[in-house]
């Protein structure tokens, strides 16, 4: 979980603002960097997703934990 905490954090702090500011100086707008990294974000929940089943058979199961 840290890592995930982690690496969002470092997403938000670094790929947000590069967007943003791409985003206005190229469009004159932050309303394609949104869009972009909402996309990002969807892409990442659907990431997680896919793999999530398999993360509760295999590494809950082999250590004996209750999910």
């Amino acid at each position: 979980m840290t890592g995930l905490i982690g690496a969002a954090g470092g997403i938000g702090g670094f790929f947000l603002i590069k967007t943003l500011g791409w985003a206005k100086g190229t469009f004159d707008s932050y309303s394609i960097g949104f869009f972009i990294f909402a996309w990002l974000v969807l892409v990442a929940i659907g990431a997680i997703s896919l793999v999530k089943t398999r993360w509760k058979n295999t590494w809950g199961a082999n250590a004996g934990g209750m999910i």
